[in-house]
C-alpha cells in the first residue's frame, strides 16, 4: 500500500499528511503549517502539485508533492474571494476557484508547470457557487449555485466569451440547494447532491439536461436535511452520499439506466462534511469536522458494502477536506 492522505484543519492551519501502511494503519509523516484558514485542498497528479485554499486570507497555495509524499511551498497568488473549492482544467490551463460567501466563480490562468499566476476571468451572481465539476467528454464546466436550486454549465470551446450572458443552466426543485456533483464513466449522466433536502439528483447530459430521477439519502422518518459530499466508484456502479445531521453515508447501486437503487445506511463520523473514494475504487476515507477523526472503509466490489478498516484516527484540528495521493 502506497497510499498518501491528505487532510486539511482550519483550527490548527495544517495540512496533515498521513500514510497508511501495509497493516493498514495511518502513520502521520507531517504536520504542514500554512498562515491561515486553511479549506479546500485539490491535486495536479501530473504535475505532483496540491492547491490550497485559504478562505479569510484568500489566496491559493501552490505545494510540492515529494517523493516521500511530504509537501514543499511552491508558490502563492491572491484572489479577491474566498474559496470553497478548488478545480484545474488541464487541457486549458484554467484553475477554478468556487466561491460560496463571494456568489462567483472565478478563473486563474496556470502555466505550464501547474502554477496559478494571474486572474482570468471572474463570473459573478453566481449564488451560493459551491463547486465546479469539468466533463472533457462534452467540454462542459458545470458549477452549482446552491441558493438558486440551479446548474450552471458552459462550453470551454468558447472560453473567450465566458461571460454570464453565455452561460446556461438548468433548474432542480424549489430548496433543493445542489453543493457537489460526480459524473459516471461513461460522461454522459451527472449525480448532484442537495444539501437542503438530502436527495441526489440524476441529469441526463443533453441538450436540455433532462433529469432523470431524485431519490433521498435519507431513512423515510428523517425530517432535517444536510447533506454535504458525493462519490462515485471509477467503475460506476457505485455510489456514496454523506448528511453531515445524520452523520451517515448512504451506499446506492447504479442501475443499468442510471438511476439510483438505495443500499444501505452507514453510521460513521460526527459531521461527516467530506469524504473521498481511491483511485482504484478499494477505499473510502471520511473525515468528521467534529469528531476531529478520519475512518478508512473497504469498499466491497460485489455489492457496495462498506468494512471499516480504521475506526476514529484522532487528527484533530476540525477537519474539512481530506484527499488520497497515490505514491
Amino acid at each position: 500500500m502506497n497510499k498518501i492522505v491528505y487532510i486539511s484543519m482550519p483550527n490548527k492551519n495544517v495540512i496533515q499528511v498521513l500514510k497508511i501502511n501495509e497493516n493498514m494503519f495511518f502513520e502521520k509523516i507531517q504536520n504542514f503549517k500554512v498562515s491561515g484558514n486553511i479549506q479546500p485542498i485539490n491535486i495536479f497528479k501530473e504535475k505532483k502539485l496540491l492547491y490550497v485554499g485559504l478562505r479569510y486570507e484568500n489566496k491559493i497555495l501552490t505545494l510540492k508533492i515529494l517523493k516521500d509524499g511530504t509537501l514543499k511551498k511552491n508558490s502563492e497568488i491572491n484572489i479577491k474571494y474566498p474559496t470553497n473549492h478548488i478545480n484545474i482544467d488541464f487541457k486549458n490551463k484554467i484553475l477554478f476557484s468556487s466561491s460560496f460567501h463571494g456568489d462567483c466563480l472565478e478563473l486563474y490562468k496556470i502555466n505550464k508547470y501547474g502554477i496559478p499566476y494571474k486572474k482570468y476571468y471572474t463570473i459573478h451572481n453566481i449564488r451560493g457557487c459551491h463547486f465546479s465539476l469539468l466533463n472533457n467528454y462534452y467540454n462542459l464546466l458545470f458549477f452549482t449555485a446552491l441558493k438558486e436550486d440551479k446548474i450552471y454549465y458552459f462550453n470551454m470551446s468558447n472560453l473567450k466569451k465566458i461571460q454570464k450572458n453565455f452561460v446556461n443552466f438548468f433548474k432542480l426543485g424549489k430548496k433543493f440547494g445542489p453543493r457537489h456533483c460526480t459524473i459516471h464513466s461513461n460522461k454522459k449522466i451527472l449525480y448532484i447532491i442537495n444539501e437542503l433536502n438530502s436527495t441526489i439528483s440524476t441529469v441526463k447530459i443533453y441538450k436540455n439536461m433532462e433529469i432523470l430521477q431524485n431519490i433521498s439519502l435519507l431513512p423515510n422518518t428523517e425530517k432535517k436535511y444536510w447533506a454535504s459530499e458525493i462519490q462515485i466508484t471509477p467503475c460506476s456502479k457505485y455510489l456514496f452520499a454523506s448528511d453531515r445531521h445524520k452523520n451517515i453515508i448512504t451506499s446506492f447501486k447504479v442501475k443499468k439506466n442510471y438511476t439510483l437503487k438505495l443500499l444501505k445506511f452507514y453510521n460513521t463520523e460526527i459531521q461527516p462534511r467530506t469524504f473521498k473514494i481511491d483511485s482504484s475504487g478499494k477505499y473510502l476515507i471520511v473525515a468528521g469536522e467534529i469528531s476531529n477523526n478520519i475512518s478508512l472503509y473497504e469498499i466491497d466490489k460485489k455489492n457496495g458494502n462498506l468494512k471499516c478498516l480504521i475506526k476514529n484516527f484522532f487528527v484533530g484540528g476540525n477537519p474539512v477536506c481530506a484527499i488520497f495521493f497515490d505514491i
